[in-house]
């Protein structure tokens, strides 16, 4: 998951909040499994 700091420069832009939504989708997922 090392790919995230490495997106650290696009998050400077717009592109941050497409990359965001499907981060957040993953971890959305992560979190349910694991509650």
């Amino acid at each position: 998951m090392h790919e995230h700091y490495k997106l650290d420069g696009v998050y400077t832009g717009e592109p941050k909040f497409k990359y965001h939504d499907e981060f957040q989708a993953s971890a959305k997922e992560t979190k349910k499994e694991k509650d």
